[in-house]
């Protein structure tokens, strides 16, 4: 029986995007009968608030993956920060390497297969040599099971909005958008998504004690975050993986830049004429905007079934 190795990372100043995508690959290999278990990096508080089974093992030291490895695996990384010399090392000594990217962050080596399923992947400037070998685009959307099979809703003017801006707020974004937009929209509930890894939380509670408009959530899972989204008349959101369950759902969103690594799935949200925030100030206009203007449906880009297309490839269906 084949093996496949997941390495990625997540955590404090990561995220969950790398975890919860790569747990996505994971269960749907299990349904095929693969052996394959994911590795991260380190252990990290924030990592409890996802459902899976994991190591914790420093896989970029190269000893590591030395002595561990076989060339009989196969092995996919999700990764912002593993070094080139960890995709050349790999891409030599086991059967198969995939390589799940966001930015073109290096240039890979060409006997490996970039799993890419950014809105403008195919843009990003990936070797001409392996880019027909290549997964990139949004058929590859790599959704978390409960947005993979699911009816499109329309929902009306409910008056509740969602916000999620992932597992951490790293620019201190929540507390202002509670005093510069909540309270000027009380007839509006907003739900916000709170993290573990939100160090500000103690200032969003100060804010909270002057609104009645504002409900706190935390540790959210898949389905429920499915439901919270299909019962709001808007999300406002991160540029990061949550953009796709939206899309998926077609539920409106304002996207919201937050840090620099969600650049391409910006471009590619204004590509498909959806605009995107890269300032609080621009989330006050476009916020106001759609309240006056109205809700546009999302195109419906986002079929669900990335994470079999890209299973299918790896165990050769």
């Amino acid at each position: 029986m084949q093996k496949i190795y997941i390495l990625t990372e997540g955590g404090a100043g990561i995220g969950l995007g790398h975890v919860t995508r790569c747990l996505a690959i994971y269960k749907e290999l299990q349904k095929h009968q693969v052996e394959v278990e994911i590795i991260i990096d380190k252990m990290s508080e924030l990592l409890l608030q996802i459902d899976g089974e994991y190591q914790y093992i420093d896989w970029k030291n190269m000893d590591f993956l030395q002595g561990f490895l076989t060339e009989d695996d196969q092995v996919v990384i999700d990764s912002y920060l593993a070094s080139i010399n960890v995709y050349e090392w790999l891409v030599k000594n086991v059967k198969r390497l995939w390589i799940i990217d966001d930015n073109c962050r290096l240039d890979f080596p060409e006997k490996a297969t970039v799993i890419n399923p950014s809105l403008n992947a195919k843009t990003l400037g990936y070797s001409k040599k392996t880019i027909e070998n290549d997964l990139l685009g949004i058929s590859y959307a790599i959704l978390r099971e409960a947005f993979q099979k699911v009816e499109y809703i329309e929902i009306k003017k409910s008056g509740q909005w969602l916000v999620t801006f992932g597992g951490t707020d790293l620019l201190n974004v929540t507390p202002r958008l509670i005093r510069e937009i909540c309270t000027q929209y009380p007839k509006k509930i907003f739900k916000i998504i709170v993290g573990s890894d939100y160090h500000n939380i103690n200032e969003i509670q100060i804010e909270m004690q002057n609104v009645k408009n504002v409900i706190l959530l935390s540790n959210v899972s898949a389905f429920k975050m499915r439901k919270l989204m299909q019962e709001s008349e808007g999300v406002i959101s991160a540029c990061g993986q949550t953009i796709y369950e939206l899309l998926r759902l077609r539920t409106f969103f304002i996207p919201v830049q937050i840090v620099d690594n969600q650049i391409n799935n910006a471009k590619g949200l204004e590509q498909i004429g959806i605009p995107v925030c890269h300032s609080f100030e621009d989330l006050k206009i476009r916020f106001e905007e759609v309240l006056k203007t109205g809700f546009p449906i999302p195109p419906n880009l986002v079929d669900g079934q990335g994470v079999r297309r890209i299973v299918r490839h790896m165990i050769g269906k």
